[in-house]
């Protein structure tokens, strides 16, 4: 086994794996769409762990990338809206 398949078997085994996805799904119950860095700035922590996260969320169907994008403030990058999987139609404020 890897290193690093065995550095996300600990982590899946630990509880936290769960943990971020329950917090991340939180804030889509709360704001329905998002971008990283929106959730990020949400949950008061980095970028990269939410990236990962919304992997594996999609993974199970409970998001979806949408076709949209938004400018993210920190980079200046186009970053993929993210959606709750239940809604049908998503509309954003600029």
């Amino acid at each position: 086994m890897s290193n690093s398949k065995e550095m996300l078997a600990k982590f899946v085994n630990s509880g936290q794996q769960k943990t971020w996805h329950d917090r991340i799904m939180v804030y889509f119950y709360l704001n329905n769409h998002g971008t990283k860095e929106d959730i990020a700035k949400y949950l008061r922590c980095e970028q990269e762990p939410v990236h990962k996260r919304l992997s594996e969320l999609a993974e199970k169907k409970l998001i979806k990338a949408t076709d949209l994008s938004k400018r993210a403030k920190s980079t200046g990058s186009n970053q993929t809206v993210w959606a709750r999987s239940s809604l049908k139609e998503i509309t954003i404020k600029i």
